[in-house]
């Protein structure tokens, strides 16, 4: 994690989010293997005359200092271990500005990172996992697991990037729109959610996903869909299938925001966002409970209408709301976006409009299970915000 502004790590990617100081606090200590940056400028911000009393403290806590990573001593690192220290400075800020840092494919274990790329050229082959054992899946489940600990619920993207809709383990399909519109590190994509359950290559399909994410991560983000939650796991089968590592679902983000003006979820909008910051706030659900309940629950499961205003109950799925164009068009205005980009839903043609042009649905599994006869369709952003989506049968 990283306080302050330019990137003094070679080799790191970075992006910037925003976290309430509990969040932080809670963030940052998930994961011991994890250093704290801080940048001595924002400290000083925080603390410009320090009382007599801080002074013999502060000095106290420099001594502990792990190190000084760029001249004129900037940046000070300081290993989680010492708690009492990020206390004392995570008190004297109501909101701290956190960059993440992402470390690439060349700060891997080699034989993790020897695994992830043996695993993307199998499967971008055609390949299936069989050859792969059980002990192999793990270790990458946990390696990116890892990787989406330092990501909150709500994350920021910029295109040029393609957004990608339900794929439900059709991973040839999958294969087929990584041959037009290229796949990570050359293409950066989005993914929807719902990768798995349903088709019979769910494995291969979120194996491919994750292998990239490990190599790739500022080139790649997997956004949750409902089927990434473990009921539904549960009764469409991919829970029994990766039933003991299906943790790492858990920490996929719920939404993300492209180049500032494209709202992204899996499922829609809910009448419980009012604000950025309640947007920024959100919590990653860690259990069946809290995936059904509240914002997390709608961004995995609401559905837009055309027959209704506002928010209404789901009657058609029994849960979370349906919302109306003019829901779509208050949301939009509120937000400051120009559109709102989700999946979750089958379209004949790969992709719907309404709302006048401010909300288009992604569904990019074509012939849906072999019976349905929808085309499949991604959405290719360039970085101007220009729009087209391709499809395919």
């Amino acid at each position: 994690m990283v306080w302050g502004s330019p990137n003094p790590l070679n080799g790191y990617k970075r992006k910037r989010l925003l976290f309430s100081v509990d969040d932080a606090k809670k963030l940052t200590l998930a994961d011991s293997t994890f250093d704290v940056v801080l940048d001595k400028g924002t400290l000083a911000a925080m603390l410009p005359q320090p009382a007599d009393e801080q002074k013999e403290m502060l000095s106290k806590m420099f001594s502990k200092v792990a190190r000084v990573l760029k001249p004129m001593g900037r940046y000070l690192i300081v290993t989680l271990a010492q708690e009492h220290i990020l206390d004392f400075w995570l008190k004297e800020l109501s909101e701290i500005c956190i960059l993440k840092v992402h470390k690439e494919a060349k700060n891997l274990p080699n034989d993790v990172q020897s695994l992830a790329h043996r695993i993307v050229r199998r499967l971008m082959k055609g390949e299936t996992m069989a050859s792969f054992s059980d002990d192999e899946i793990y270790v990458i489940l946990e390696a990116v697991r890892r990787v989406l600990l330092c990501q909150s619920a709500f994350i920021e993207m910029t295109a040029p990037l393609v957004i990608f809709g339900d794929i439900h383990g059709q991973f040839h399909d999958l294969l087929r729109f990584f041959k037009v519109v290229g796949s990570p590190p050359k293409t950066k994509c989005l993914f929807l959610g719902d990768y798995v359950d349903r088709c019979g290559k769910s494995l291969e399909v979120i194996m491919l996903l994750l292998s990239l994410k490990l190599l790739y991560p500022s080139k790649i983000e997997l956004l949750r869909g409902n089927h990434e939650c473990a009921k539904i796991n549960r009764s469409y089968g991919f829970y029994e299938e990766l039933r003991r590592k299906r943790t790492v679902f858990n920490e996929l983000p719920l939404c993300a925001l492209v180049s500032k003006r494209i709202f992204c979820m899996h499922g829609g909008i809910s009448p419980h966002i009012t604000s950025w910051d309640i947007v920024r706030q959100l919590k990653k659900p860690q259990t069946v409970k809290e995936c059904d309940e509240g914002i997390a629950l709608d961004l995995m499961w609401a559905d837009p209408t055309q027959d209704t205003c506002g928010f209404v109950p789901n009657m058609f799925r029994s849960v979370s709301y349906l919302f109306g164009d003019d829901a779509v068009k208050q949301f939009c205005a509120k937000l400051n976006v120009d559109m709102i980009v989700r999946a979750h839903e089958l379209v004949m043609d790969g992709h719907a409009i309404q709302a006048d042009g401010q909300l288009c649905t992604i569904f990019t599994a074509p012939n849906y299970c072999g019976t349905d006869r929808n085309s499949g369709s991604v959405m290719r952003v360039t970085k101007t915000l220009q729009m087209d989506r391709l499809a395919t049968s």
